[in-house]
């Protein structure tokens, strides 16, 4: 799995520096494209989407926090070599995938991932 070395960067780095070091619990990937949970020790957890195809189409995280609301952060700007985020939800996030919008089709999605 790709997320465990970084997991294990990351707590290294809060056991080391004890701050508010930021850590991945899951990543959903839909072709090049992917998005992630990201925790903050302090101050809850963000959702993060990136397009990485310069295909025309934008990608899209949906995501559920721990009070129940769903919710979708957008990136629309193609590899351009920055992502979307929103957050600091101090309730966490339960689960979440990307998906790219198709055009006069179904959009494709990746696999939810339960942090």
């Amino acid at each position: 799995m790709k997320v465990k070395p970084l997991l294990t960067a990351s707590y290294l780095a809060i056991v080391m520096f004890g701050g508010a070091a930021a850590a991945v619990a899951a990543t959903s990937y839909e072709g090049s494209d992917y998005s992630y949970d990201e925790y903050h020790l302090t101050s809850g957890s963000d959702m993060v989407t990136c397009d990485r195809e310069s295909d025309g189409r934008h990608v899209y995280a949906e995501y559920q926090i721990g009070t129940g609301e769903r919710s979708s952060v957008t990136d629309g700007n193609g590899a351009n070599n920055s992502c979307a985020l929103r957050g600091r939800y101090a309730s966490g996030i339960i689960e979440h995938r990307t998906c790219e919008a198709i055009d006069f089709y179904p959009d494709a999605c990746g696999s939810r991932v339960y942090p």
